[in-house]
């Protein structure tokens, strides 16, 4: 998967430092990347995190996502904000670096 794929997302970046075999980041990506073509609405970047927005009618995918994710980036630090239109997830590094 490239950058092109995931929609500016830089997953292959985050991805330094899981704890996932090669077939389960395989797939875990190509579940990222699916999501984010229907639900990802909006990316940036601010005060060190990536922020992503998605449509509100993920935001059961988003959090399953975000459970597995502290499982196994437990380098990530994930926030999850939900209102009645967008579900915004905040990724950060604990080392406080950018994920650009």
């Amino acid at each position: 998967m490239d950058d092109t794929q995931a929609r500016g997302l830089n997953v292959p970046r985050l991805a330094d430092g899981c704890a996932l075999d090669a077939g389960e980041l395989d797939e875990r990506l190509g579940e990222i990347e699916r999501l984010a073509s229907w639900a990802l609405r909006e990316r940036h970047d601010e005060a060190g995190r990536t922020v992503l927005s998605f449509d509100r009618a993920a935001a059961s995918e988003v959090r399953d996502l975000v459970r597995r994710e502290r499982d196994c980036c437990g380098h990530l630090e994930f926030s999850v904000e939900e209102t009645d239109e967008a579900v915004r997830l905040a990724i950060r590094s604990r080392s406080g670096g950018s994920h650009r």
